[in-house]
């Protein structure tokens, strides 16, 4: 079989897992991450002396190897990435009936090394930021309160994009984020500054932020 037609092999069941991710609302960076982490499976698989025509013909042993190259060439970080995205996908395949048998479920994934963030910002500095906005102006009660959300909460920018002001209970104290990380719901706290500030977007929204 060509290298063409193993890419059209394994193209369609790509689409359908990207797919699927989409509907459970997964950020476009995951699937962007996943994609490209399973392409490089793919174009490795065909680049082997005896290459894999269909996802059934992937073992075991298939992805031990391929594990060991990855390996050889990338930290553990990212080699664990690509794994992670080779798992979510024969578990797609196999929830599908694709698969009988998923090859990478008895495969130990390689631990991530614990690593502390290599530069942290002082109370100082963060005040700094935090205050920066102009909250003499509409525009500036908006930044100061995305600023407060971001650092009380945690959440991501993709998160931070979705939210709307029916997200925000400024009497309990508190963010749900809808369809966060994994596709899950959740709540996270908010401290005071940030719910005084959402009312104060209350107040400012019959008229248009500049």
């Amino acid at each position: 079989m060509s290298n063409c037609a193993i890419a059209s092999a394994f193209a369609e069941h790509l689409a359908t897992f990207l797919e699927r991710l989409r509907v459970l609302r997964y950020s476009p960076a995951t699937l962007n991450s996943r994609e490209y982490c399973l392409r490089q499976f793919f174009d490795w698989l065909q680049a082997q002396p005896d290459r894999v025509q269909a996802p059934p013909g992937v073992s075991q042993q298939t992805v031990r190897d391929f594990q060991e190259w990855l390996m050889a060439r990338y930290t553990i970080a990212t080699t664990h990435a690509h794994l992670i995205a080779l798992r979510r996908f024969f578990e797609h395949l196999e929830a599908t009936d694709v698969l009988l048998i998923n090859p990478i479920a008895g495969v130990p994934l390689p631990k991530n090394e614990d690593r502390l963030p290599r530069s942290v910002l002082t109370p100082q500095e963060v005040k700094r930021i935090l205050d920066a906005p102009d909250t003499q102006t509409r525009k500036g009660i908006r930044d100061k309160a995305i600023l407060e959300t971001f650092y009380s909460t945690g959440i991501r920018l993709e998160e931070m994009t979705r939210l709307t002001i029916h997200d925000v209970d400024h009497v309990k104290g508190f963010v749900r984020v809808n369809k966060g990380k994994g596709a899950k719901d959740r709540v996270v706290p908010l401290r005071v500054q940030g719910v005084r500030l959402r009312a104060r977007i209350l107040a400012a929204r019959p008229r248009r932020l500049d």
